[in-house]
């Protein structure tokens, strides 16, 4: 009896430990970017979760809601769900992001397939088209405004 008892206790206190070791030792999604080589600006302000597959290295992000940032003449939009592959200079297989050109073709929104971090370079990728711009432009995290 006395071991059942024993037994119970260490099977209670596991789940607590490792709820201690994650809320305690998880790094922000912004600082996940640093450790790939990617500016924290990527994300704009106010993500709510993230989780990374070390295994896998998927990487998805969460917002409170769909929301949109200026880049330059360009408007991204994020969903409420951001899912990609992260690896040192890049997050690949995107989905959850979308561009809109504010000056050529202003109604049609192109699914961002790719974000590379290239020299003092960020380049997005759209099928087959790359949009390069200064790394300047994600030194910070943009403010997100709501759809």
């Amino acid at each position: 009896m006395r071991i059942l008892y024993i037994i119970s206790l260490f099977l209670v206190s596991i789940p607590t430990s490792f709820a201690f070791l994650r809320n305690n030792n998880q790094l922000t999604a912004y600082e996940v970017l640093k450790q790939y080589n990617l500016p924290v600006g990527l994300l704009p302000r106010g993500v709510v979760s993230y989780t990374l597959d070390n295994s896998t290295n998927r990487f998805e992000v969460n917002f409170p809601a769909t929301c949109s940032v200026k880049l330059q003449r360009y408007e991204v939009k994020f969903n409420s769900r951001v899912t990609g592959i992260i690896s040192k200079d890049r997050v690949s297989r995107l989905n959850g992001i979308k561009v809109k050109d504010g000056w050529f073709l202003n109604l049609i929104w192109f699914g961002l397939d790719e974000i590379k971090h290239q020299h003092d370079h960020v380049v997005f990728s759209v099928g087959f088209m790359d949009r390069d711009f200064d790394m300047e432009n994600f030194d910070e995290s943009a403010t997100c405004e709501t759809n």
